[in-house]
């Protein structure tokens, strides 16, 4: 075989793996990856919005100084500001809805919470006997009490030796 035809055959085989393996990764579909990726490009698209952010309000402020010590005319300023100005509030608005993606995490996390200490608080009034993660598994409601939940243990004891309902059952 010659070099070029070699050459040739290690770039094929090259170019199959590297299909092989894209094919592979997206049918794992490995979202942990993804995620990852996603979060990142999220991180970077904001670090960028806000830096453009940051040179917008300086180019604001240099206009504005420009046209205070009359080096611009009034037309250009007004403008310069608009076109600034507008410019800014679209870079605001896309760091908004990239933070907005952490606040409503954030608010999702504050509200299970919430569920899970009222979840807490409720157990421990009056449903004493049910665990938190009991409640979970009954979907936060404690099953419905029967009689014998309600009998004192001795009670429910002499119910359980003997087979036979208990006064407090009867009544």
């Amino acid at each position: 075989m010659t070099s070029i035809a070699l050459a040739l055959l290690v770039l094929w085989i090259a170019l199959i793996a590297a299909t092989v393996g894209g094919v592979i990764r997206v049918l794992a579909g490995d979202r942990a990856l993804d995620t990852t990726v996603e979060v990142d490009d999220a991180r970077l698209r904001l670090r960028e919005l806000t830096e453009r952010k940051a040179v917008l309000v300086e180019l604001l402020r240099t206009t504005e100084d420009d046209f205070a010590s009359e080096k611009i005319i009034e037309a250009d300023y007004r403008r310069t500001r608009r076109s600034l100005e507008r410019e800014a509030l679209g870079v605001m608005r896309a760091i908004e809805e990239l933070r907005g993606e952490e606040d409503d995490l954030a608010a999702a996390d504050a509200a299970l919470e919430d569920v899970r200490s009222r979840v807490a608080r409720e157990s421990a009034d009056g449903e004493g006997r049910w665990s938190a993660a009991a409640l979970r598994r009954h979907g936060g409601v404690a099953p419905a009490k029967t009689a014998s939940d309600d009998a004192s243990p001795a009670a429910q004891h002499a119910h359980n030796a003997s087979g036979l309902p208990t006064a407090s059952e009867s009544a």
